[in-house]
Protein backbone atom coordinates (compact mmCIF):
# COMPACT_ATOMS: atom_id res chain seq x y z
CA UNK A 1 0.00 0.00 0.00
CA UNK A 2 1.48 3.30 -0.72
CA UNK A 3 2.04 5.92 1.53
CA UNK A 4 0.01 8.29 -0.53
CA UNK A 5 -3.21 6.30 -0.39
CA UNK A 6 -3.16 6.14 2.75
CA UNK A 7 -2.40 9.57 3.86
CA UNK A 8 -6.50 10.44 3.86
CA UNK A 9 -8.24 9.91 7.02
CA UNK A 10 -11.92 11.71 7.87
CA UNK A 11 -9.26 14.79 9.48
CA UNK A 12 -8.50 15.32 5.89
CA UNK A 13 -9.45 18.55 4.62
CA UNK A 14 -12.02 18.50 1.40
CA UNK A 15 -9.26 20.99 0.25
CA UNK A 16 -6.58 19.46 1.13
CA UNK A 17 -8.12 15.80 -0.78
CA UNK A 18 -9.08 18.21 -4.04
CA UNK A 19 -5.70 19.93 -3.82
CA UNK A 20 -3.87 17.08 -3.85
CA UNK A 21 -5.68 14.75 -5.94
CA UNK A 22 -7.35 16.78 -8.42
CA UNK A 23 -8.71 13.79 -9.86
CA UNK A 24 -11.27 13.43 -6.60
CA UNK A 25 -13.21 16.57 -7.54
CA UNK A 26 -15.19 14.40 -9.56
CA UNK A 27 -16.05 12.48 -6.01
CA UNK A 28 -17.37 15.80 -4.59
CA UNK A 29 -19.50 17.23 -7.84
CA UNK A 30 -21.20 13.82 -7.30
CA UNK A 31 -22.08 14.25 -4.34
CA UNK A 32 -23.12 17.95 -4.42
CA UNK A 33 -26.14 16.37 -7.13
CA UNK A 34 -26.28 13.54 -4.50
CA UNK A 35 -26.88 16.12 -1.61
CA UNK A 36 -27.74 19.13 -3.57
CA UNK A 37 -25.49 21.58 -1.64
CA UNK A 38 -22.11 22.43 -3.06
CA UNK A 39 -19.61 20.83 -0.49
CA UNK A 40 -17.29 22.71 -3.11
CA UNK A 41 -18.37 25.85 -1.83
CA UNK A 42 -19.94 25.43 1.69
CA UNK A 43 -17.79 22.78 2.79
CA UNK A 44 -14.43 23.07 1.29
CA UNK A 45 -12.62 24.02 4.54
CA UNK A 46 -14.17 20.87 6.28
CA UNK A 47 -12.80 18.05 7.25
CA UNK A 48 -14.35 14.68 5.47
CA UNK A 49 -15.94 13.93 9.01
CA UNK A 50 -17.17 17.24 9.36
CA UNK A 51 -18.45 17.13 5.42
CA UNK A 52 -20.17 14.19 5.86
CA UNK A 53 -22.02 14.72 8.76
CA UNK A 54 -23.30 18.36 7.64
CA UNK A 55 -23.96 17.03 4.28
CA UNK A 56 -25.18 13.38 5.12
CA UNK A 57 -22.68 11.32 2.79
CA UNK A 58 -21.56 7.67 4.44
CA UNK A 59 -18.20 8.82 5.33
CA UNK A 60 -16.53 4.91 5.06
CA UNK A 61 -17.91 4.81 1.52
CA UNK A 62 -16.11 8.28 0.44
CA UNK A 63 -13.17 7.33 2.24
CA UNK A 64 -12.92 4.26 -0.22
CA UNK A 65 -13.50 5.83 -3.07
CA UNK A 66 -11.49 8.34 -2.85
CA UNK A 67 -8.40 5.87 -2.00
CA UNK A 68 -9.71 3.89 -4.96
CA UNK A 69 -9.61 6.90 -7.17
CA UNK A 70 -6.09 7.88 -5.70
CA UNK A 71 -4.94 4.12 -6.42
CA UNK A 72 -6.01 4.37 -9.96
CA UNK A 73 -4.32 7.44 -10.69
CA UNK A 74 -0.67 6.26 -9.42
CA UNK A 75 -1.34 3.17 -11.03
CA UNK A 76 -1.59 5.08 -14.50
CA UNK A 77 1.46 7.02 -14.00
CA UNK A 78 3.18 4.74 -12.80
CA UNK A 79 2.03 2.38 -16.46
CA UNK A 80 2.61 5.98 -18.28
CA UNK A 81 6.31 6.04 -16.27
CA UNK A 82 7.00 2.74 -16.99
CA UNK A 83 6.29 3.69 -21.12
CA UNK A 84 8.86 6.53 -20.86
CA UNK A 85 6.20 8.87 -20.87
CA UNK A 86 6.12 11.90 -18.53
Amino acid sequence: MSEKRTDITPETSVIDVISRYRETEKIFKRLEAETGACICCQGLFDTLRESAARFGFDLNAILREIRAVIANSEKVKKTDQDRGMP
